[in-house]
């Protein structure tokens, strides 16, 4: 009676084991494929192949990463900008009157 019960309990213990096992794995290729396909992936691989070199980036950079933007991919220039001659001239000329805090 208590070698049977023994190898129940045996039998329970290694395949709780076994299930535990299984899940773990299958949880980590989801979370792989989840990674890969995710946007803030595409981004990073966007930005590394402009870098032409692998970048590594934690969770937090990579949610930033999702708002930089390619400065190839804006059209505006400043010339654009419609109105506030004033602001953009002291824009362009702040620099020459504060040199001296850029040194």
């Amino acid at each position: 009676m208590a070698k049977r019960l023994l190898q129940e309990v045996l039998i329970y213990a290694v395949s709780a084991v076994f299930s535990c096992m299984v899940l773990t794995v299958g949880l980590k290729r989801i979370e792989n494929m989840r990674e890969n396909s995710s946007p803030a992936a595409q981004r990073k691989r966007e930005i590394a192949a402009r870098l032409g070199r692998p970048i590594q980036t934690n969770s937090y950079e990579e949610v930033i990463a999702m708002d930089v933007v390619n400065p190839d991919d804006l059209s505006v220039e400043f010339s654009a900008i419609g109105g506030m001659e004033k602001i953009k001239e002291s824009l362009v000329t702040t620099p020459d009157s504060f040199a001296h805090n850029f040194t």
